[in-house]
């Protein structure tokens, strides 16, 4: 960094470190008139930050797309990796999560699985995000779906009489 008419450092952002153990040193390099000298090292630890996951579904006929949004409490990088969708404890299906930062700076990401091989029921579904190496896992709370059939069928027999083979 560079010095002020003060003759104090100007602090330079401390961005993008990986989660672990750091030091930083300070030095300055002289001039004419001050020599060079060094800081004692300075550690800090920068630890994952935590994750909330929330699941929505949109239902469409028989089918629903279900997003798991990974939500973070800060800005940065957006959350990588994959979210698992669960029926109870049975697996649905998993979906990668594609992150952004949305305009107040927060990170956040969203992943989505189209369940069009669920048949019409009710369903209790949760997300959970295996973390990254920024982010910490995280399960969603549960959240009720109900799917309707795609077809139903009823037979109307008003006469109360029965065809025989080949019959309609």
């Amino acid at each position: 960094g560079n010095l002020d008419p003060n003759g104090d450092t100007v602090t330079l952002p401390v961005t993008l470190y990986p989660p672990g153990s750091h030091s930083i040193t300070a030095g300055y390099y002289g001039d004419l008139s001050f020599r060079t000298s060094t800081s004692s090292p300075i550690g800090f630890s920068i630890t994952q930050a935590a994750t909330s996951v929330t699941v929505t579904s949109q239902v469409a006929g028989p089918n629903s797309a279900l997003a798991a949004t990974v939500n973070t409490a800060g800005a940065g990088v957006p959350p990588a990796g994959t979210v698992t969708f669960y029926s109870g404890n049975t697996v649905l299906g998993t979906a990668v999560v594609s992150g952004s930062n949305l305009p107040s700076g927060i990170a956040q990401s969203v992943g989505t699985w189209n369940d069009v091989a669920l048949p019409g029921g009710q369903y209790s579904i949760t997300a959970s995000y295996g973390g990254d190496s920024n982010y910490l896992a995280s399960t969603s709370p549960t959240s009720p779906i109900s799917l309707n059939p795609d077809f139903a069928l009823s037979i109307n027999n008003s006469s109360g009489e029965v065809s025989g083979p080949g019959g309609s």
